[in-house]
């Protein structure tokens, strides 16, 4: 449960630590025990904060998690079609285009009984999230422009 989320979290806040995507602080390492110690503290703090102050909203919460887990699948689903269907032009009718679109298609479906509020805070999260993916970007590519030595 919560351990291996907290421990997910804090390895994926490293990982983009340490790729320049979040502050550089949390890509430290203790180095005897090779373990993220700023990031792990950062995302334990953060969960805590976010697991009080969301208590009352413990439905929508969880809702939300679900959310965010039924939009990873999806996204694995429409990757697979996309890489081996589209650009490979795959003739494996079933395992690249039937299966995954079928998977797609129950996925969404089972969205539909996610509550209203989590479905909100969800799109919001993603719009919100691909925002700061472009703005990120643009900064990067502006940076690496030629002529910015």
């Amino acid at each position: 449960g919560s351990t291996a989320g907290h421990a997910s979290v804090s390895r994926l806040g490293f990982a983009l630590a340490r790729d320049g995507l979040l502050p550089k602080v949390l890509s430290g390492v203790h180095t005897p025990r090779r373990v993220p110690v700023p990031a792990v503290l950062t995302f334990g703090v953060l969960i805590a904060i976010i697991s009080f102050t969301a208590m009352p909203y413990i439905d929508v919460l969880t809702a939300l998690v679900s959310f965010g887990a039924i939009v990873g699948f999806v996204v694995v689903n429409a990757s697979v079609v996309v890489h081996f269907g589209i650009r490979h032009r795959s003739t494996r009718w079933f395992r690249h285009w039937i299966s995954p679109i079928t998977g797609i298609a129950v996925l969404l479906w089972v969205m539909t009984g996610i509550r209203v509020e989590a479905l909100t805070l969800g799109v919001a999260w993603m719009v919100l999230g691909l925002v700061v993916f472009a703005i990120s970007r643009l900064l990067r590519n502006r940076m690496t422009a030629p002529g910015n030595d």
